[in-house]
């Protein structure tokens, strides 16, 4: 029989531990195709949306319009920079901890998917002082097929 080593746990714990944050990953990318409303990547890119309208509704001027796009997409890639280094600082703490051993990785790696589910998903029932599950509508109510506007 093989005796038990203290890589084994490397062999286990590392690949699970880089394993969990990928499916949470592949579950929100699948929430924010089907459900783009309930994650605050949504919100936010449906709240740019509407600003950009509102401000070339306003505007008339050629200028003002180059304008306003250019601040848009400036805050676009701000955005997604904030988010994507976000993600890499995340990432970053349990290959650090993996200094310490492979329990403390898979340990940090565990704890950071509710951290990311925080910051990642949206509730507008519980904005609303409702227990209800979001249904990812804004200023909408559900209907069986999507958005109704209310």
């Amino acid at each position: 029989m093989v005796a038990w080593r203290e890589s084994y746990l490397d062999l286990i714990l590392i690949p699970l531990g880089l394993l969990l944050p990928a499916l949470y990953h592949a579950w929100l990318w699948r929430a924010v195709r089907r459900r783009p409303l309930s994650t605050a990547f949504g919100v936010y890119s449906a709240a740019r949306r509407l600003w950009a309208a509102g401000m070339m509704r306003d505007n008339d001027d050629k200028k003002g319009v180059l304008v306003v796009q250019s601040l848009r997409n400036i805050l676009e890639r701000s955005f997604t920079l904030n988010f994507i280094g976000n993600r890499l600082f995340y990432a970053g703490v349990p290959l650090l901890l993996w200094i310490f051993g492979p329990v403390l990785a898979f340990l940090s790696a565990v704890v950071m998917i509710p951290i990311l589910y925080n910051l990642d998903m949206v509730n507008v029932a519980a904005d609303r002082g409702t227990k209800e599950h979001s249904s990812g509508c804004v200023n909408g109510k559900a209907n069986g097929n999507g958005c109704m506007q209310v």
